[in-house]
């Protein structure tokens, strides 16, 4: 998938119970979340986050 010209993974982790959404482009941006919706839209505020960041 990719969401404002960043791919984003998004995976299920047994370990953490959880969907973990990373973009593999930025290192340390990582998300989790419930649901694969959760952590897509958790993973693209942070990615807002950093665009706004680097302005």
């Amino acid at each position: 998938m990719r969401k404002n010209g960043y791919s984003i993974v998004v995976s299920w982790s047994s370990k953490d119970c959880c969907f973990v959404a990373q973009s593999p482009s930025i290192e340390g941006c990582i998300s989790k979340g419930k649901s694969v919706a959760d952590a897509t839209k958790e993973i693209q505020q942070e990615l807002s986050k950093m665009r706004m960041a680097t302005r």
